[in-house]
């Protein structure tokens, strides 16, 4: 597995409240826990923090630069992080289904054990992994991806059309009923089950 720089966090990281706390600007070293969104964060910026068991569903974090955070155990469905970037983050059995990521720069990000059904995905990523996720019925469309891992991740029903994956190593993932152009699969590698299924798309018959 290709090593992801991780997130610069400050040693210590004072407790904060979304729901408490007002942010003129961003968020920057602090570590929030066990709380449930129930105001629209005003933040152009988190910075150097930590979120643990944090449910923005009902208010998902729209338009925000994402640098040097960890969320574990989160949800962000619904997120739209759209011409932005995120940057040295970590996300552990986080939710983002139905996010969208659009036209934003992801580099040195890791993402463990996350559904990520319906994600919406058309953005430049360098350096980033994503392992044992669910990205089934997601849409991947003009992505570039540069030194990108995917390890164990489910791809059923997914959508994947001017998307290079040349070079990238799928042989552990689960691809069935895909969608797709006839070169985003070209130079990938795949197992025995998973070349059947690019067979189907290329409208080749294998005979045995």
């Amino acid at each position: 597995m290709m090593t992801i720089k991780k997130p610069k966090l400050q040693r210590e990281l004072k407790k904060g409240r979304i729901n408490n706390d007002v942010f003129e600007e961003g968020i920057s070293d602090l570590s929030f826990e066990n709380e449930k969104i129930t105001k629209k964060v005003n933040a152009d910026e988190i910075n150097g923090c930590t979120f643990k068991n944090v449910d923005f569903s009902d208010f998902p974090l729209n338009n925000v630069f994402l640098i040097d955070s960890v969320f574990e155990s989160c949800d962000l469905s619904g997120t739209q992080l759209n011409e932005r970037m995120m940057l040295r983050c970590e996300f552990i059995n986080c939710s983002f289904v139905g996010t969208n990521i659009i036209s934003s720069s992801v580099k040195e990000v890791s993402f463990k054990d996350c559904n990520m059904n319906y994600l919406n995905l058309s953005s430049k990523m360098k350096n980033v992994t994503f392992e044992g996720c669910n990205l089934q019925n997601s849409r991947l469309i003009e992505t570039e991806l540069s030194g990108v891992v995917f390890d164990d991740c489910d791809f059923k029903n997914l959508e994947i059309f001017k998307t290079s994956l040349k070079g990238i190593d799928l042989s552990t993932c689960k691809l069935n009923n895909i969608s797709s152009d006839t070169s985003s699969f070209l130079g990938t590698t795949v197992s025995m089950e998973g070349a059947f299924e690019i067979c189907r798309i290329l409208g080749i018959k294998v005979k045995f």
